[in-house]
């Protein structure tokens, strides 16, 4: 199973392109992402942000080392192809509430009609 995720800002569409172009994520590859989007959180000056903008990298730090930490354990343990299947649908869906919740949140502009539209903008 695979995720894939398309973004408007053209800097992170261009490098996730980029990184599934071999269809293989290295280390390397993971790690110039984490200091990709540091880089961009630490962009947001925002200063009434600051809170919730460590609870955001800490926990997708955490994730991540979540998702190393549960390869290493499939890997040792050899789970069966159900659980297998089973683990990559619930980190899926895991993964799309944040995307869902992203959209319907921070991902959204209200115009002045009131009505929820989508950023568009290329960044």
């Amino acid at each position: 199973m695979r995720l894939s995720l398309k973004s408007d800002s053209k800097k992170l569409q261009n490098k996730l392109f980029e990184y599934e172009r071999d269809e293989q994520i290295s280390n390397i590859e993971v790690l110039e992402m984490t200091q990709l989007a540091d880089e961009s959180m630490d962009k947001v000056e925002a200063k009434y942000l600051t809170e919730s903008k460590d609870i955001i990298q800490k926990s997708v730090d955490d994730i991540s080392q979540a998702l190393q930490k549960m390869a290493i354990a499939i890997e040792k343990n050899k789970p069966s192809q159900e659980d297998s299947d089973n683990l990559n649908e619930a980190i899926q869906f895991q993964l799309a509430q944040l995307i869902v919740n992203y959209n319907r949140t921070v991902g959204k502009v209200k115009f002045k009609t009131g009505f929820l539209k989508y950023f568009k903008k290329d960044s």
